[in-house]
């Protein structure tokens, strides 16, 4: 399990170690994605992903690497996401239900991590990396004899694997001891899997935070002073080496640290001006917005009576800016279905949904497509976030399964729901036309 705190040879090896990959054209692909992770270029990396994702969406392999570099930047909710889509393509791929344990291990959801570590296993019973991750999730559900079984055959694969591969064993043994409260051996593993991938930052912050969470403050600055060498314009790196120094009481390393990377905290009630907006974004701090007005204090936000509204091309270009560097998709939403679950055959069937982002704000004038087998429908979100359409069901009786959908937009990420919808057979009614009577 990841504990938060304060190249190689892996495009073959890592990918092609769990099931056969169809060969794709030279250039940007999966692999050297990873090896740019390997080499601590993670934006980079991530950029690489996204645009193969954007033109290969239905690859998993390209989905499950950006979860496995997403995990590895600790933004774990994305990396599931990214794992179950990839799930979704491929549901029986060694590395896609690799990788899968891994990120639901550390998104703390242990016991899917045990499942699917198994069906990793089985669909990859030569990769060391499933071996490795499922001997974690095993050793952290507490099943130690199976994790060291895991871990042990992993060790022998690795012998034959990637750096990465022997790297991930011995991280792995270091949290099969730290489970066990074994520290003195954790250590010692952890500092094993940072010798086999010396140049990777990843194994020197498992140091450090390994460090931290056992109060040696010392111990942990040096691994995070050797861990900024290999990434001298990380700015967050060095920001957490001044802290962990401060409180270990090394004043020199923390004032070399924070002035390697000197930045005010926030630059408050500056301007409508989009430059100056830009320049405190690029340098990572927050900016704020001062719209007085064109001094009547009523087309601006900063004084009453105010103006909610977008109403003047100031207002326009801040949220249009705003927008641009938030990036495309970046609000989460959440689809839940509201409408009917069962109908008559050839009787409308009310559907309806709501989708809202994950603050619980309705979100209007957006499309939600529902499907009951081969028929579907469509209904715009209202004013509350609920769209509406019907459906008159063709098929026999039976129960089926109802999806709605929302495909996204530039700002929105895409979500969707389902419900199982009964069809119950038509209604009838016989009305005898014969004669009532019978002449004697």
């Amino acid at each position: 399990m990841r504990r938060r705190g304060a190249v190689l040879l892996i495009a073959a090896a890592l990918l092609v170690a769990c099931d056969p990959v169809v060969a794709k054209p030279a250039g940007p692909n999966a692999g050297s994605a990873l090896e740019l992770m390997f080499e601590n270029k993670y934006a980079a990396a991530t950029s690489q992903l996204q645009d193969l994702i954007r033109a290969h969406p239905q690859d998993a392999k390209d989905h499950a690497s950006y979860a496995l570099v997403l995990n590895y930047q600790t933004k774990q909710k994305p990396a599931l996401d990214e794992a179950l889509k990839a799930q979704k393509l491929a549901p029986k791929d060694g590395f896609v239900l690799t990788v899968l344990t891994r990120v639901e291990d550390w998104n703390n959801d242990l016991p899917s991590a045990a499942r699917d570590g198994a069906a990793a296993v089985k669909a990859a019973p030569n990769s060391a990396l499933a071996r490795a991750f499922y001997g974690e999730a095993l050793a952290d559900v507490g099943r130690y004899d199976e994790a060291q079984q895991q871990l042990t055959k992993g060790q022998d694969l690795a012998k034959k694997g990637s750096a990465y591969d022997r790297g991930e064993v011995e991280r792995n043994w270091g949290n099969y001891y730290r489970d066990k409260k074994d520290y003195t051996q954790s250590l010692n593993h952890l500092k094993l899997a940072a010798s086999a991938q010396p140049k990777w930052v990843e194994r020197l912050l498992e140091l450090a935070r390994f460090s931290i969470a056992r109060q040696d403050l010392n111990a942990a600055t040096d691994f995070l002073k050797r861990a900024a060498t290999l990434t001298p314009d990380d700015a967050g790196l060095r920001e957490q080496l001044g802290d962990v120094a401060l409180f270990a009481q090394d004043y020199s390393v923390a004032k070399a640290a924070y002035q390697a990377n000197p930045k005010p905290i926030v630059v408050n009630e500056d301007s409508t001006s989009l430059d100056n907006m830009n320049a405190s974004v690029a340098a990572g701090v927050s900016w704020g917005y001062l719209d007085t007005g064109v001094n009547n204090y009523v087309g601006g936000y900063q004084s009453p009576p105010v103006n909610w509204a977008i109403n003047t091309d100031a207002k326009q270009a801040f949220f249009d800016n705003t927008l641009a560097l938030a990036g495309p998709n970046s609000v989460a939403t959440a689809t839940t279905y509201t409408g009917s679950t069962t109908a008559d055959y050839h009787d409308p069937a009310a559907l309806s949904a709501h989708l809202q982002d994950l603050q619980g704000t309705p979100l209007p004038g957006v499309p939600l497509s529902f499907a009951l087998g081969s028929q579907s429908c469509t209904g715009l979100t209202n004013a509350a976030g609920i769209a509406a359409c019907a459906i008159t069901p063709s098929v026999a009786a039976g129960t089926y399964p109802l999806t709605v959908s929302f495909a996204g937009t530039p700002l929105l990420q895409a979500s969707g729901a389902s419900a199982s919808f009964v069809v119950t057979r038509e209604e009838t009614a016989v009305a005898y036309t014969g004669d009532t009577t019978v002449a004697q």
